[in-house]
């Protein structure tokens, strides 16, 4: 998009200011794969509780099994990056010009 005025200075002579903007509606997008993220998406959490003695379905228990009625948590680095944009693929470019015509 480009936006331009012309001002008459004297006979044919003319100073133009003109903006123009490349990809103005241009968005931020991410990448879908494995390992191919833009943006860090990843949700980490730790168990709040974890019990022992608990039974296993098979006939024995289980030690340090997670209690989810204790909650959960989320890891230093989920606190730290999630949302963090790591790549930025496109971009705008603006130009201003002014132009002299005789």
């Amino acid at each position: 998009m480009t936006l331009f005025k012309n001002f008459a200075i004297h006979g044919d002579q003319k100073l133009q200011l003109r903006a123009g903007f490349f990809n103005i509606f241009n968005t931020a997008y991410t990448i879908t794969g494995v390992g191919l993220t833009d943006v860090d998406l990843t949700l980490e959490t730790t168990c709040n509780r974890r019990v022992d003695h608990v039974p296993d379905g098979a006939g024995g228990y289980a030690d340090g099994v997670c209690d989810p009625t204790g909650g959960f948590s989320f890891t230093p680095n989920t606190i730290e990056n999630f949302g963090k944009i790591h790549v930025r693929r496109g971009h705008r470019v603006i130009e201003l010009v002014v132009k002299y015509y005789f």
